[in-house]
C-alpha cells in the first residue's frame, strides 16, 4: 500500500485551483488523471476509511510506537510540518465535498 496520493506539488495545485481557481497545464492534466481514475480511487479510499472504522472500533486505530520512539524522546521518521497535514486535510475534504451524491456521504468514519 502507499502512503499518499498526490505529490507535494500535485498538492499545492489543487489547493491553488479550489482556493482560488488557479489553472494551468498541471493542473489541468492533474485534473484529468482525477476525472479518469475517480472510480477506482472512490472505491479504494470507501474501502480504506472502512478499514480505519473498524480498527477503531476494534481499539488498534492508533499507530504503534517505533523502537525507536520507546527508547528516545525524538519521534522516529521524518516529521510532517503541520501545515503540510492541515493542506492536506482540506484538500481531502474540499475534493469530497465536491461528490456530495456518491456513498461516501452518509457513511459515519468516526
Amino acid at each position: 500500500m502507499r502512503s499518499y496520493i498526490f505529490t507535494e506539488r500535485e498538492i499545492e495545485r489543487l489547493l491553488a485551483w479550489l482556493e482560488r481557481g488557479e489553472e494551468d497545464d498541471g493542473t489541468r492534466m492533474l485534473l484529468s488523471r482525477i476525472r479518469k481514475n475517480w472510480p477506482t480511487l472512490r472505491d479504494d479510499i470507501h474501502l480504506f476509511l472502512l478499514a480505519v472504522k473498524k480498527l477503531r472500533a476494534l481499539g488498534r486505530g492508533d499507530r504503534r510506537p517505533r523502537l525507536k520512539e520507546v527508547f528516545s524522546s525524538e519521534p522516529a521518521g521524518k516529521a510532517n510540518p503541520i501545515s503540510h497535514l492541515v493542506r492536506k486535510a482540506r484538500a481531502l475534504k474540499a475534493l469530497l465535498e465536491a461528490d456530495r451524491g456518491r456513498d461516501l456521504r452518509g457513511v459515519d468514519y468516526e
